[in-house]
């Protein structure tokens, strides 16, 4: 197997990587299973485990 020559041209030193991709905040994934929690009313709920968390629990 061949390895694969890239087609864009190196990066020095200078010219760092960018991310396209928004930032999110580790509090919208489940700490359980790592699904994504859904907004419901005052709760982020797990759709694949039932891990829920309330807004009780952030204060």
């Amino acid at each position: 197997m061949q390895p694969r020559i890239a087609d864009h041209a190196p990066q020095t030193q200078d010219e760092a990587p960018t991310c396209n991709l928004p930032a999110e905040h580790h509090s919208v994934y489940c700490p359980t299973c790592s699904s994504r929690l859904v907004d419901s009313r005052c709760k982020l709920v797990c759709k694949t485990c039932g891990y829920f968390l309330s807004c009780a629990d952030f204060y």
